[in-house]
């Protein structure tokens, strides 16, 4: 059950990366991009390091049994997906693009 919850986690950021990776790919194709994107892009790199390390520490506390941590780091990964996937919304938003275009992770983990 831990292992998958882990494999889970580490999957959604995978899925993460290979969005921003897209997004960064699709502002390549334009002449003039938006800097405001390019800061948030910039910003979910960084929140997704963080969560990285987050899940790492995970781990330690899973081999240790200390599930109360175990528990924590899991609520603040998923808060950060979900800051990030509450931000790529408002950013698509305003930049008119149509609901239904995916650019962050759309499941919890």
């Amino acid at each position: 059950m831990n292992k998958i919850i882990v494999s889970k986690i580490f999957e959604s950021f995978q899925d993460l990366e290979r969005a921003i990776k897209i997004a960064r790919n699709r502002l390549d194709q334009v002449e003039m991009p938006d800097e405001t994107i390019i800061n948030h892009l910039n910003q979910y790199e960084e929140i997704l390091q963080k969560q990285k390390s987050l899940a790492t520490a995970l781990i330690d506390y899973v081999t240790l049994n200390n599930w109360d941590e175990v528990v924590r780091h899991i609520k603040l990964i998923n808060g950060l997906s979900i800051m990030i996937r509450d931000d790529a919304k408002g950013l698509m938003t305003i930049n008119h693009i149509p609901e239904g275009t995916q650019l962050s992770q759309e499941s919890y983990i």
